[in-house]
């Protein structure tokens, strides 16, 4: 890969991290499967590493880690636990724009 390349790629790959951060959380998948943890689960962050982001041509796909805190809520006092899960992001480019299609949260070591 050449050194313009390299570049704009690493400029994609930033632009692909802000906009899974500018995201509302509660309005993806990944959100919704999450939301279901808990009777009140809170969204600390969505942890995106740009180096790990595959692009190939104008579509894109890489690993994210949801950073939540789950709460249970109770009379005798809520519960609050911090967990973190693993998950994808994948989109497209159109143009310039950022456009994210998926962005998925594996739940199953929940259940486990």
């Amino acid at each position: 890969m050449t050194k313009m390349s390299t570049s704009k790629t690493d400029h994609m790959r930033r632009a692909i991290a802000i906009a899974v951060r500018g995201l509302d959380p509660r309005e993806t998948e990944g959100g919704n499967d999450l939301s279901v943890l808990s009777n009140d689960t809170q969204f600390e962050s969505v942890e995106v590493f740009d180096d790990e982001i595959s692009i190939s041509g104008r579509s894109f796909s890489g690993p994210i880690v949801w950073h939540v805190e789950l709460v249970y809520r109770d009379a005798d006092g809520d519960i609050r636990q911090s967990d973190s899960f693993p998950g994808t992001v994948t989109g497209r480019f159109d143009g310039e724009q950022v456009v994210i299609e998926h962005m998925t949260a594996d739940t199953r070591s929940f259940y486990q």
